[in-house]
């Protein structure tokens, strides 16, 4: 595992805020919470391929999902868990109240154990 603070010297890369802005925000905050003054280079393509590679270049290194690990084998790119602060984003879930089936209803209740909600809110459509 590695530290923010072992990361504190190394240029930040990371694709621009517009392409996830929860995870751009999330990522700024535990650098910030760490004490670290973020200031992220933004990579030219908005795509993972791009910032892996720009990351094998040696330009700096990238704070990527760890699911990234698993779907992306990039020459030159070592993966390394994050210790000492995880950044984490605001995920919402949207699912419809009348049509729920066994597998739908299953996941709705794992993602009420594991989380934390902010609110539970149910729509209605009018017309």
């Amino acid at each position: 595992a590695i530290s923010p603070h072992q990361l504190e010297r190394t240029p930040l890369l990371m694709m621009a805020r517009t392409t996830n802005p929860a995870f751009f925000d999330a990522v700024i905050t535990a650098w910030r919470e760490a004490g670290i003054a973020a200031a992220p280079l933004e990579v030219a393509e908005p795509s993972v391929e791009h910032l892996l590679l720009a990351v094998a270049a040696g330009a700096g290194a990238a704070l990527v999902p760890a699911s990234t690990e698993r779907r992306y084998a990039t020459p030159g790119v070592v993966f390394l868990p994050l210790s000492s602060c995880s950044p984490a984003c605001q995920v919402v879930v949207i699912s419809h109240p009348e049509r729920t089936g066994t597998a739908t209803s299953a996941f709705l209740q794992m993602a009420r154990a594991v989380s934390t909600p902010v609110r539970e809110v149910e729509l209605t459509v009018a017309g």
